[in-house]
């Protein structure tokens, strides 16, 4: 009823959703950068799912971070910004009490 309302069609909202299935996930998340980081915005930086937080030691926080930064490093062609803010991702989540010494 309430999408009937707002003109929202379901098969409209499928379709789109299978156009773009990152567009769910990202729904609530405004953009941009906060000025001080927090644990969550580190997570979605660095793609730490919640089913891999359980699990989040060293080795795994290493390999995420190599990951963004081979996709993101200036020698690349990646911006120094994206690159500071994975640097930033990691310092907050090894700081954090989710990760496992």
């Amino acid at each position: 009823m309430i999408l009937s309302l707002n003109g929202i069609q379901i098969s409209s909202l499928k379709s789109e959703l299978q156009k773009n299935p990152n567009k769910l996930k990202f729904a609530q998340y405004p953009g941009g950068f906060k000025s001080r980081m927090n644990e969550s915005e580190a997570l979605m930086i660095l793609e730490i799912s919640t089913n891999e937080i359980i699990n989040m030691d060293a080795e795994m926080l290493k390999k995420k971070h190599r990951k963004c930064m081979l996709l993101n490093h200036p020698d690349k062609g990646g911006s120094p910004y994206l690159a500071m803010k994975i640097n930033e991702a990691k310092e907050v989540l090894e700081k954090s009490y989710m990760f496992k010494k």
